[in-house]
């Protein structure tokens, strides 16, 4: 069935982003166990009970065969210092850990379309990066007084921690208001690609922004259905470009709420 489906290309698109937000959304709450989940198993499993879980439930799920594909999705997205603490690892096992993580993601690419970016999308996201570059530096110089609005849009600097690197990076958005939250969408300008900025945020939400020289800690979450539309409408009324830029992708783009940290834990 879904093969004879693939065969219309509106009806492989579809497909491809539906999967796409699939995979998207398995992989923030997969995030979210790896981050909530098990600092509270490791709390209370002894190393006995690892040995045993290893013994009883990990060692009889897969094959041999079929340990080096499930390394490659265990590692891919790992830091280096992540990757390290995986138990039992060395030299030789990381690098071949590293080559596995490599061959998924390029699988992961081509069945996901990366693998098949425009060669315009590459342009644009070339130029988008040195611009942003330029405009972070730019508004940090003059503390904020420059560089804080586009379009005639309000813009922050949101500094996010990479999911494979660790490292810090930081990005311009547009946002609108919506109480003491900050709402930002993750358009990329209109590339039909999700930024990595967002990817980021789905492995680690905590992150801060800088509105107008004021750095503010905040907690970075997913809009649901009941305020897209109005937090939409926000965002257009801010710049007018979102609209288009939802015409011109296949995906769903996400719109993104920034929390301060102080005002969600009250």
């Amino acid at each position: 069935m879904l093969a004879a489906g693939t065969g219309n290309a509106a009806t492989r698109d579809r497909l491809t982003a539906t999967t796409g937000r699939l995979r998207d959304l398995v992989g923030a709450h997969l995030a979210h166990e790896e981050r909530d989940g098990m600092p509270l198993v490791q709390q209370h499993l002894t190393p006995a009970d690892w040995a045993r879980l290893d013994r009883e439930v990990l060692a009889k799920d897969y094959r041999p065969r079929e340990v080096p594909a499930v390394l490659g999705w265990v590692m891919s997205g790992l830091s280096p210092d992540q990757a390290r603490r995986i138990p039992g690892a060395n030299p030789p096992f990381l690098a071949f850990g590293r080559l596995m993580a490599r061959l998924f993601d390029r699988r992961d690419a081509r069945t996901f379309g990366r693998a098949t970016t425009s060669r315009r999308d590459r342009a644009l996201t070339v130029v988008t990066r040195v611009v942003a570059g330029w405009h972070v530096r730019l508004n940090r110089w003059s503390s904020g007084r420059l560089g804080n609005r586009f379009r005639g849009g309000q813009v922050l600097l949101l500094t996010h921690r990479g999911r494979v690197s660790g490292r810090s990076f930081t990005t311009p958005l547009a946002y609108a208001r919506d109480g003491e939250d900050l709402v930002v969408a993750a358009s990329n300008g209109g590339i039909d690609l999700e930024p990595q900025w967002w990817r980021n945020l789905q492995a680690e939400p905590r992150c801060s922004v800088e509105v107008r020289g004021r750095r503010i800690d905040v907690l970075a979450t997913e809009v649901g259905e009941q305020d897209r539309s109005r937090l939409w409408d926000a965002l257009n009324a801010n710049i007018d470009t979102y609209d288009g830029y939802q015409a011109s992708v296949s995906r769903r783009i996400a719109v993104v709420r920034l929390s301060p940290v102080d005002h969600r834990e009250g």
